[in-house]
């Protein structure tokens, strides 16, 4: 071997191990997103807790008008999983 080939060679070890180090140090990284913009109470008064599970959101106009609508949902806490159960109108619920 002449001095450039294991100059190469020097060169490839050493990109291999920058590269296994970088592989094994990226994977601990935690990455936080803020949103500076968002006001959290703005999504919280939509939304209406009731009993074992169900929960409602307030759609649409929310200040109890007729094209509000009430989407009910049960969230499975064994199967993590979220079901839409019934969609009613704030009318509705207003005159029954």
């Amino acid at each position: 071997m002449d001095a450039n080939e294991k100059e190469l060679r020097k060169i490839r070890i050493a990109l291999i191990v920058f590269i296994v180090i970088f592989a094994l140090s990226s994977g601990s990284r935690e990455i936080n997103l803020e949103n500076n913009n968002a006001d959290v109470t703005m999504f919280q008064h939509e939304m209406v807790s009731l009993e074992d599970g169900y929960f409602g959101i307030l759609t649409n106009d929310v200040s109890w008008e007729d094209t509000g609508r009430l989407r009910i949902y049960y969230y499975d806490s064994d199967a993590n999983e979220v079901t839409l159960k019934k969609v009613i109108s704030l009318e509705d619920l207003l005159y029954e």
